[in-house]
């Protein structure tokens, strides 16, 4: 089975986007499996259309056992997703065994795009940005289900802070949800990357790794990888805030506060 696909940008050039597929295949079974994996790219907003980029890949996963592996392809004249013309695709891979028959099929939707710092720069699709934008800080009345809707709010309450965020004239979204003081206790709505996916919204992100202040050790690092997995096929998110503001770094000398930083690069650049 296809138990998981991540899609992301490799680059852009001439008219062409390039593709990485990283298909974790899980084989269940007590025989070595060889199929293929195909994998379609359509259209999918602002209008759905016809199938625009097909590919296939020959596979092979060892019995009983689970195997990610990555495939490349290229997109010739794509529509790019930014936060002016949010344009996203459906992509569908489709696994099939030696005789060709579907075994079992993953869709999802993603846009295509980059997201580069240069210097003081940040480049959307090697074009320079700039965020502008508000947070959500996830009080959300009345008072009587305050602490409900803190972490569970209803879809008609994201609907209406993500349409006023783009109202007030912003591109960024910052996903800051106060609950205690120094656990991990952010939270990974999907439903809020899925709708600024489609708003143009740009997202500085949180998981439920993050933590609010204390010492920066709280940070859930073991599971940020899961969390970011999650919804890592959003275009929208574009920046991934492991704390807020962590204030243990008195009298403990220099190399704390480096560890503290090389810790978070270690962490979210094994991911993404």
């Amino acid at each position: 089975s296809a138990e998981r696909v991540l899609v992301h940008t490799a680059k852009l050039e001439a008219g062409k986007a390039y593709q990485t597929h990283a298909i974790l295949f899980e084989n269940r079974s007590r025989e070595p499996f060889k199929g293929s994996v195909t994998i379609n790219y359509a259209p999918w907003t602002p209008r759905e259309g016809r199938t625009a980029a097909r590919q296939s890949f020959n596979i092979a996963v060892p019995a009983g056992k689970s195997v990610e592996q990555s495939f490349i392809m290229c997109l010739e004249n794509p529509r790019l997703w930014n936060w002016r013309d949010p344009c996203l695709y459906k992509v569908r891979a489709e696994l099939r065994d030696a005789d060709g028959k579907l075994v079992d099929d993953s869709v999802l939707t993603t846009g295509i795009r980059t997201v580069e710092q240069d210097g003081e720069r940040l480049l959307v699709n090697g074009k320079e940005e700039m965020l502008n934008g508000v947070q959500i800080m996830g009080y959300r009345m009345p008072v009587e289900t305050l602490a409900r809707y803190n972490r569970c709010a209803t879809l008609e309450q994201l609907a209406e802070e993500l349409i006023m965020t783009r109202k007030c004239g912003s591109n960024l979204l910052r996903v800051h949800v106060h609950a205690a003081e120094a656990t991990a206790d952010g939270i990974n709505d999907p439903r809020i990357a899925e709708m600024c996916d489609q708003l143009g919204i740009m997202l500085a992100w949180q998981t439920p790794s993050w933590i609010r202040e204390g010492a920066w050790e709280a940070i859930d690092f073991t599971n940020f990888a899961a969390y970011a997995r999650q919804v890592y096929n959003s275009p929208s998110i574009v920046d991934w805030e492991l704390s807020n503001h962590p204030n243990k770094f008195k009298g403990k000398g220099l190399k704390y506060s480096i560890d503290f930083v090389e810790s978070v690069m270690r962490c979210v650049l094994a991911v993404d």
